[in-house]
């Protein structure tokens, strides 16, 4: 199989690359292992990654799906002595810095929107993992070795990979883009749940906007958050070494 652009992981970044690769006139594959919509964590937006979902045409369809509307994060100090509120912000296309808002997302629902719009605007899909990069001499990638869910394998030859994989960072692994920089966020553990019932602030809009995130600060690498995943339910979790 051949064709121009590969992309690793049918992901928010694997969909969203794939439909700016179509909006310039390029249809790519994307692989992807698992069948969406499956769970996954990582609820809450920045307010660049919703500026990416603007460009895409993609607000009106998040605002119909009913994602809460985030409009910063409430930060608060060791044993809650002191608190702060950083906003929402994100950065037009002359890079002016500004107030602004994104969203909260259930990560099954959102992700499965991205790639199904991908796939709608024109992406293919191969069902599958990358299980080895195939270099030229030069170290450049002349394709990927793909394993379909029959357990058959085929090389895809492609002239370009993009590796959305997230955690998995396949071409790192593959010692393709070089060493792996693991940092500090590597050595610690997160422990969360999904509840309902939580309290949440009573406000419309700003600081007290009832769907914004709360960050509760220990020490250095303890920490816990408390972001709305829709209207009814609340993820809770702590993260420690």
């Amino acid at each position: 199989m051949k064709t121009d652009v590969l992309i690793i992981g049918g992901g928010p970044g694997g969909a969203a690359a794939a439909m700016f690769l179509i909006r310039e006139g390029i249809t790519p594959v994307i692989l992807e292992q698992e069948e969406f919509p499956r769970f996954h964590i990582g609820e809450s937006l920045t307010g660049e990654a919703a500026q990416v979902l603007r460009r895409l045409g993609l607000e009106e369809k998040m605002n119909q799906i009913g994602h809460p509307v985030k409009h910063g994060v409430r930060v608060y100090g060791t044993n809650a002595a002191n608190s702060w509120f950083v906003k929402v912000s994100s950065r037009d296309q002359d890079w002016n810095l500004s107030d602004s808002t994104t969203w909260q997302v259930r990560r099954s629902e959102f992700d499965h929107m991205m790639l199904q719009e991908a796939l709608s605007r024109g992406a293919k899909l191969i069902r599958g993992t990358a299980t080895k990069a195939l270099p030229y001499d030069d170290g450049s990638l002349r394709g990927i070795v793909v394993r379909r869910l029959d357990e058959s394998e085929e090389e895809v030859e492609t002239k370009m990979v993009l590796d959305c994989s997230g955690q998995a960072t396949f071409l790192a692994n593959q010692k393709v883009t070089g060493p792996k920089y693991m940092g500090s966020y590597d050595k610690q553990v997160a422990f969360f749940s999904h509840v309902r019932g939580a309290i949440r602030d009573t406000g419309t809009s700003g600081e007290f906007a009832p769907n914004n995130t709360h960050i509760f600060y220990h020490k250095k690498f303890h920490w816990s958050w408390f972001i709305p995943v829709d209207q009814e339910i609340m993820s809770v979790g702590m993260v420690t070494p």
